[in-house]
């Protein structure tokens, strides 16, 4: 494959897997993506099997067995990238704002709330955020019902990539919140590896398919050793 072609799969790969976090962080009610963080199958499966393409085109010199660990590890980096990067980005990034008190709830399909708040007090402009608020059981996990009148914690983002959450009061310093010394590696290991594919696939002299062809044909490979001297 020519060099333009594995810079446009490249590209076109990290586009899929960028449409795939704006879609789980910008939910909408009514088009399947109600909850904040939601991960979308079809789109992360999309990404991975265009990472996949992009790992055919790396290096030759990569043995065949890491090749094999490559195959097996990028769909997880995939879902890795946005599963451990939504806890860390949520616990690390994402900031509380203030206490405020919920004036109304529209409860969604899923079961999570849409909800409008105001600063505790009254003093201050309205606020659309978003509830993932959960409680486990044994074999299940739901979300909590969010009543008005009650107050949490508003937690919202500097950069504007995520809508604003509520949380509960005090969350930030107990044991339940997301460990960042766990999320924050796992974010960044998925993100290495996959650049690391994508820079492979970019820099090599021979791809892992001319390899296997050159295999299977051995006068190709004379031929092109022929026509490279």
């Amino acid at each position: 494959m020519r060099l333009w072609a594995r810079i446009l799969l490249v590209v076109v790969a990290h586009l899929a897997l960028l449409l795939a976090i704006w879609w789980s962080w910008h939910p909408r009610v009514g088009d399947g993506n109600a909850t904040p963080g939601a991960i979308n199958p079809l789109l992360t499966g999309i990404a991975a099997v265009l990472f996949w393409a992009v790992l055919l085109q790396v290096s030759s010199r990569i043995p065949f067995p890491v090749l094999c660990g490559l195959f097996v590890l990028v769909p997880f980096c995939t879902f890795f990238l946005q599963h451990a990067g939504a806890r860390w980005w949520t616990t690390d990034v994402m900031r509380p704002t203030g206490q405020v008190e919920v004036t109304r709830v529209d409860r969604l399909l899923n079961g999570a709330s849409r909800v409008e708040v105001r600063p505790t007090g009254g003093q201050g402009p309205q606020t659309v955020a978003w509830s993932t608020i959960g409680q486990r059981r044994t074999n299940e996990y739901s979300f909590a019902r969010i009543s008005t009148g009650e107050h949490y914690e508003l937690v919202t983002d500097p950069t504007g990539l995520v809508v604003p959450l509520i949380q509960p009061i005090g969350y930030r310093d107990s044991a339940a919140r997301p460990d960042t010394a766990v999320w924050g590696p796992v974010t960044a290991a998925a993100l290495v590896v996959l650049e690391l594919v994508s820079a492979s696939a970019l820099t090599r002299h021979r791809s892992q398919v001319q390899a296997v062809d050159d295999r299977r044909r051995p006068g190709r490979r004379r031929r092109r050793r022929r026509a490279a001297a």
